[in-house]
């Protein structure tokens, strides 16, 4: 289960980092419609990987995760 919920994570954070991006590119060029588009469809996909990961993890992932202090370098 924990390396299921660690998978879930890890593809949260990357969808995120793509929304990120495109967000970043949208503000630059904010006719582009098929951005706008992939941007919709991207971001429909991670509230359903959050959804997922909360019903099989139990907790939002960012609510578990260290904070950026708890690291020990």
């Amino acid at each position: 289960m924990e390396n299921k919920c660690y998978c879930l994570r890890e593809q949260i954070r990357a969808a995120r980092f793509a929304l990120v991006e495109l967000r970043l590119y949208l503000d630059t060029h904010p006719d582009d419609e098929k951005a706008q588009q992939e941007y919709c469809e991207r971001n429909a996909r991670v509230l359903e990987a959050e959804k997922e990961y909360a019903s099989c993890c139990g907790i939002d992932p960012w609510v578990s995760d260290p904070w950026p202090w708890d690291y020990r370098g």
